[in-house]
Order: structure tokens, then C-alpha cells, then sequence
């Protein structure tokens, strides 16, 4: 096993899920996995779901998430500036976000 993905309500009420990925072994990532592994953890859960939106949230420094996340079409939506501390250090918490319609319309260029 590589990693996981998984999801989790923001808001049930308005169906505002927020997902993740992980890539346990340091060795694996770079590799191309994560940006895999969000692609299609995104596109099943719009296939399987009614859900208008989906995002995911990580800390500034998590260079690989942020770059990940432009690249597939997520939008920077939050920022909460020095949220968050790794190793001793402050971070800004960030929130990327995509709309069922604009990963539907990007989907078929990243197929």
C-alpha cells in the first residue's frame, strides 16, 4: 500500500465534503502518485456523489499538495495566515477547492 485517500463532511447539511490524500513513503512521492491518486479520488467521488464541490486543505509549506492542487485546477479559496506550526515553524493554512463543473470541463484534457 502506497497510501490512502479518504473524505470527510465540512457540512453535511450542504453536502461540503473535504478530502485528502497520503503518501506514506518519502521515497514514492515526486513520482507523479499524489497528483494520480487526487485525480482520480476526485473524479470518483463526482461520479458517485451529487456533490457540487469538493477541496482540501493543507499547510503553506506542503509545496507537493499546493503544486498538486494547481495543477489538476484547484483555486486557492482560503488562506489563514500562521495556523498552523511544523517543526516549530508557522505556516499559513490553505484551503483548494474545485466546482463539479469546472472539473468536469478539465477532466477530459487530463484523461
Amino acid at each position: 500500500m502506497v497510501g490512502t485517500v479518504g473524505w470527510y463532511w465540512e457540512s453535511e447539511e450542504t453536502q461540503w465534503a473535504r478530502m485528502g490524500i497520503t503518501v506514506f513513503d518519502p521515497q514514492v512521492r515526486g513520482q507523479g502518485v499524489g497528483t494520480e491518486a487526487l485525480k482520480l479520488w476526485t473524479t470518483f467521488l463526482f461520479r458517485a456523489t451529487p456533490w457540487v464541490r469538493l477541496d482540501y486543505a493543507t499547510w503553506s509549506g506542503n509545496h507537493a499538495m499546493v503544486t498538486v492542487g494547481r495543477k489538476l485546477g484547484f483555486v486557492e479559496e482560503v488562506r489563514f495566515r500562521n495556523a498552523r506550526i511544523v517543526r516549530g515553524e508557522y505556516f499559513d493554512s490553505v484551503v483548494y477547492g474545485i466546482l463539479r463543473e469546472e472539473w468536469e470541463s478539465r477532466c477530459l484534457s487530463l484523461m
